[in-house]
């Protein structure tokens, strides 16, 4: 069986957008600016941006409906790419990819992140906490 992974950075060009189908699944899309500039020794070579078109499903989607405009990612899809064409305003055409999240993470390339994990069960360890030191020592 072969595999096929496509994985990218780029900047959300809007802020994401949190969705619900008409069956009640959670969906989020971002629409994702991968800057294809280049620099040479002549100096800087600029080629339009690649624009992606992605959609996070279910946990995922609820993880990365806060990201806003700007934020720059590392998105890990699935292999269900596809694309299609649109006419840009000044007559020329242009594509947009668009692929499903495996997999949506903060890049830490320009700008520091910060994880922010869910608070632990009522009934769970908590690693913060103060450990009562009343076991008995080990026996061998």
């Amino acid at each position: 069986m072969s595999t096929f992974n496509f994985h990218f950075e780029g900047n959300l060009a809007d802020d994401a957008e949190l969705f619900t189908t008409k069956d009640g699944t959670i969906g989020c899309r971002l629409r994702v600016l991968h800057n294809r500039r280049r620099r040479t020794d002549n100096g800087w070579v600029e080629t339009p941006p690649m624009a992606v078109a992605v959609t996070a499903w279910e946990k995922l989607a609820e993880n990365v409906c806060d990201l806003k405009k700007g934020d720059t990612v590392v998105v890990d899809t699935r292999d269900n790419l596809s694309f299609h064409t649109y006419q840009r305003p000044d007559g020329s055409v242009g594509a947009i990819l668009q692929a499903t999240a495996a997999s949506v993470g903060v890049s830490c390339r320009w700008n520091p992140a910060e994880a922010i994990r869910p608070e632990p069960a009522a009934a769970g360890w908590d690693p913060t906490a103060e450990q009562p030191d009343d076991r008995e020592p080990a026996t061998v």
